[in-house]
């Protein structure tokens, strides 16, 4: 994540009631998780091969599902392996070719998908979303479960590093339409791709109003305690 859970919480307090994770991976950010104490998390992989390994190291608290998810149900699409496994992906490598030579994609597993809302019915306030460019799909699989969201970490892309990857201009169109506001995005250097978080308008508001507050009582304080110094330093001169 190149925007780090400690960042995350220090700058805007936010309240997740568990993590829905969704490109579980190795599970690499639970130890984050777990310092913030932001339990359960439901993981998600596609990648059948990877789960056994997730369930030994995951939490007993938290769920591993092994679902290729997309915005339609029963599509057979290729699982597109990365030789390091994370870069994986339901869509085809273009530019992540040229961006990133050291990675290779030699082989192909058959996966059919399933949309989100087809395989639960509750999810957590918090989305951790890092698909390789099938992060519209996945979103819209959400269905009416997006209504469940109040924060959304995911990775962007400025390049098409995967063939008709989500650009962030369209995550941003999407999001919006859905409720939500982009407050940070941090890009990994000129190799094409970031990380945003994205969060509910109403918190956005709510937040701001807060962060104005406190500086408005900072200034007052400060200013306070301005015009006591000059009043002390008049009444007792050195």
């Amino acid at each position: 994540m190149l925007i780090k859970v400690q960042e995350i919480v220090g700058a805007w307090s936010i309240r997740p009631t568990g993590v829905l994770h969704i490109g579980a991976h190795a599970a690499e950010e639970s130890s984050d998780y777990l310092r913030q104490g932001w339990s359960p998390v439901i993981w998600i992989e596609a990648n059948p091969m990877l789960i056994d390994r997730l369930k030994e190291i995951i939490p007993a608290e938290d769920r591993v599902i092994c679902a290729a998810l997309w915005d339609e149900d029963e599509v057979p699409l290729d699982l597109i392996v990365a030789s390091n496994d994370e870069s994986s992906s339901l869509l085809q490598p273009i530019t992540h070719l040229i961006e990133h030579p050291s990675i290779t994609f030699e082989s192909q597993l058959a996966l059919s998908t399933k949309r989100l809302d087809s395989i639960l019915t509750e999810i957590p306030n918090f989305l951790n979303l890092d698909v390789q460019g099938a992060e519209l799909h996945v979103l819209r699989g959400l269905g009416k479960l997006v209504e469940s969201l109040d924060y959304i970490y995911t990775e962007i892309n400025d390049k098409e590093l995967y063939k008709d990857c989500a650009k962030l201009k369209d995550l941003d169109s999407f999001l919006e339409s859905k409720g939500f506001s982009r407050i940070c995005l941090r890009r990994n250097g000129r190799s094409g791709w970031g990380d945003a978080f994205y969060v509910r308008k109403e918190f956005h508001f709510r937040q701001s109003k807060r962060i104005a507050a406190k500086t408005f009582y900072l200034y007052v304080r400060n200013g306070i305690f301005s015009i006591y110094v000059g009043v002390s330093k008049f009444i007792f001169p050195n």
